[in-house]
């Protein structure tokens, strides 16, 4: 599968960087999208990655961690508007299948945005969090 990234930030940019500015918003949105992630076949093959980016997004919102840079905070933040949209190109209704765009869309921010995940990761660890 073929992902328009160009596309996304097209489609999401806007709403992204709304999100950003707003722990409520951003927050709620993340909620949203590890319920709507919770026990789906395509997106636990992100495993750790995916609980990262939960994490990230959380601490960000929360103000607790911003060593992070603003774009990469507008990608992860694309990528879960994505996952949390009724429909997308393959409408979610569609057993397994419909969350095999999510799985894409979502690695391929994991990605773009590794070394923020790996230095919040270290991060992590060095909190004791």
């Amino acid at each position: 599968m073929k992902i328009n990234f160009e596309h996304l930030k097209k489609r999401f940019g806007e709403k992204a960087r709304e999100y950003a500015g707003d722990p409520r918003k951003t927050q709620k949105l993340l909620d949203e999208a590890i319920k709507k992630s919770a026990g789906i076949g395509p997106l636990i093959e992100l495993g750790e990655s995916l609980k990262l980016i939960f994490g990230l997004t959380r601490d960000y919102a929360r103000g607790s961690y911003r060593d992070v840079r603003y774009r990469s905070i507008i990608l992860i933040i694309i990528g879960l508007l994505y996952l949390v949209a009724p429909i997308d190109s393959i409408p979610d209704f569609i057993p397994i299948a419909g969350f095999i765009d999510d799985a894409a869309v979502l690695a391929l921010v994991i990605k773009q945005v590794r070394s923020e995940l790996d230095k919040y990761k270290t991060w992590l660890d060095a909190s004791g969090k």
